[in-house]
């Protein structure tokens, strides 16, 4: 489970890096705040997807950030219960060269799955077998999105 309650992130921006310096050297203000989040409370129970739409500068990463606690909120609270992996670029976690059950496997070693949890995983997360047949011939073609979808669902998301 994932949850934000009243969660807000504020940045301050500094028109040149120095001022930064001379805001904690003189105690004056040289910066402006930039509101990125303004109290986003939500709950995602594990099984559930969030999509989360926006026009650039919305906030989105910020808040899949926070989520994942790579950046602390400037107010509000995240609870998670179970372990988060963040993958915040389309193509972080996957590795060109690997098969397909190279990539899952090194991703659930990232989330700290044992070597057993992970092959039961991919198990449940196959049950036709497919990915299994084809990941052990193919190498993982950056294009082939179905590839890139299920290897993320197998290795990506919380876990209890």
């Amino acid at each position: 489970m994932i949850a934000a309650e009243n969660l807000s992130k504020t940045f301050r921006l500094y028109t040149r890096p120095r001022d930064w310096l001379f805001e904690k050297l003189s105690g004056r203000p040289r910066h402006r705040e930039v509101r990125a989040l303004t109290d986003v409370s939500l709950r995602v129970e594990p099984g559930q997807c969030l999509g989360i739409i926006g026009a650039n500068g919305a906030g989105k990463s910020t808040l899949l950030r926070a989520l994942a606690g790579l950046t602390p909120p400037s107010s509000g609270r995240v609870v998670v219960d179970g372990r988060l992996a963040a993958i915040l670029e389309l193509d972080s976690g996957f590795h060109p060269e690997f098969t397909g059950r190279e990539n899952i496997r090194v991703g659930a070693a990232i989330m700290g799955m044992s070597p057993a949890e992970a092959a039961a995983r991919e198990s449940a997360g196959d049950p036709g077998g497919a990915l299994a047949s084809y990941a052990a011939v193919l190498k993982i073609d950056p294009e082939w999105a179905p590839a890139r979808a299920a290897i993320a669902r197998l290795v990506g998301g919380t876990h209890g």
